[in-house]
């Protein structure tokens, strides 16, 4: 068994435990709260070392108690209407186009207001969590900071004032911790798509109470789940991709450059036996004689391994070039299942996806996109695709099924919030 798939097996194992659960009780609220992070744990123990992490968490969960006693979540300068800060980088351009204060929690030193009888509440949970049969010991003791967390949040925050909430992820304890207390005070709670998401194991509950639905495909995909339905559907689209239309599709001539992106997770097991080194050395062997291949590390791998790829035909990237001027500037992009490739789409009419065993990936279905994007199965299609005998679908096409309000979807996002 590979790590990928003991980390599926981890997502079934906490899976089983919250099931035993009414999802109004205390246990399924905490133990859902942290699903995602369950299981990213297991993941991560590829990568870093147990010890390391274990020893990170006990800092984390004596910082988080000691916060109990001495500190106040509270909200810098409260709005009608705020977008939830997730990541600065993202939600930060988003917030100044649709003109939307961001939601930042402060903590505030000082004896809390409200008593601490949740702490022993969570105690008890986090105490019978660990007595739960086929869980991950070190997996949960990880956890248990960012579930306390958002005890204290969901417990002591204020949000008076505050009609509507958008955010663009509802997965993790403290921004769940928010969202369940806002609904709870009637405040309407609007879920967003930055990504596009093709799997059905690690995201497929929506927990805000309205979904802008970036496409059908997304509609399709979680509407078959029970928790969803009672989901409210805006059509929309993606708002943090309207900024691809400032980038024209000019590739260059002299030579012309393909671009691959390298894709995390082939150490771990996501996508069978043939990672991005094989897929690297297939376009070296078939790209035309008079182009170039630019090779674009993804930042969760190891620069240095790909360095032996360079050659005069052949450059590894730095990682600080835009991402959207490779998209404009390549004649062709190649990924594995990254999402740069529906990104690129936007873009460039050449974007693909590039994968002879696409059966063997998990959690990621080819098939909801085939019909608007290509994939290459084989290096028969790949030197089609050179030989200019395999013409691309359409953007167009791509953009009506994929992204239908591009490039006016944060306008259109703005207004179907305000109109709530």
């Amino acid at each position: 068994m590979n790590n990928a798939e003991k980390v599926l097996r981890e997502w079934e194992n906490i899976d089983r435990v919250i099931a035993r659960y009414p999802k109004d009780s205390l246990e399924y609220i905490y133990y859902y709260s942290i699903r995602n992070s369950y299981a990213a744990y297991s993941e991560m123990a590829y990568r870093w070392s147990s010890r390391k992490y274990l020893l990170g968490a006990c800092r984390a969960l004596i910082r988080a108690v000691i916060n109990v006693f001495i500190a106040s979540p509270m909200i810098v300068n409260p709005k009608r209407i705020m977008l939830l800060e997730i990541d600065p980088i993202t939600d930060g351009p988003m917030a100044k186009k649709m003109d939307l204060p961001l939601l930042r929690i402060k903590w505030k030193k000082g004896l809390p207001v409200r008593n601490n009888g949740y702490f022993l509440r969570w105690l008890r949970i986090a105490f019978n969590l660990f007595g739960e049969k086929g869980l991950n010991k070190r997996n949960l003791w990880l956890c248990l900071p960012e579930m306390l967390t958002s005890a204290q949040v969901y417990n002591g925050l204020n949000l008076a004032g505050i009609e509507k909430i958008a955010t663009q992820r509802d997965r993790y304890p403290v921004e769940l911790a928010i969202l369940r207390k806002a609904r709870e005070k009637g405040i309407k709670t609007i879920k967003i798509d930055y990504f596009q998401i093709l799997g059905e194991v690690c995201h497929n509950t929506i927990f805000c109470e309205y979904y802008f639905c970036p496409n059908r495909m997304s509609k399709e995909l979680f509407g078959k789940f029970e928790q969803n339905s009672g989901v409210k559907y805006i059509d929309g689209g993606f708002p943090y991709r309207d900024y691809y239309a400032e980038y024209p599709y000019s590739p260059k001539k002299d030579p012309r450059i393909i671009t691959f992106f390298t894709q995390y997770g082939y150490e771990i097991g996501l996508f069978g036996d043939k990672g991005p080194s094989f897929y690297i050395e297939e376009i070296i062997s078939n790209m035309p004689t008079d182009h170039m291949l630019y090779i674009k590390v993804h930042p969760l791998e190891d620069h240095q391994k790909y360095l032996k790829y360079r050659a005069d035909n052949v450059k590894v990237v730095a990682s600080n070039i835009d991402n959207c001027e490779l998209y404009a500037m390549s004649s062709h992009i190649f990924t594995i299942f990254s999402a740069v490739g529906l990104e690129a789409k936007h873009i460039n009419p050449n974007s693909y996806y590039i994968n002879y065993e696409p059966e063997r990936v998990i959690d990621f279905r080819y098939d909801l996109v085939e019909d608007y994007i290509d994939v290459i199965k084989d290096w028969r299609s790949l030197l089609a695709v050179f030989n200019g005998e395999r013409k691309p679908k359409s953007i167009q096409r791509f953009l009506e099924e994929f992204n239908p309000t591009y490039p006016g979807t944060a306008a259109r996002l703005s207004e179907a919030i305000k109109a709530l």
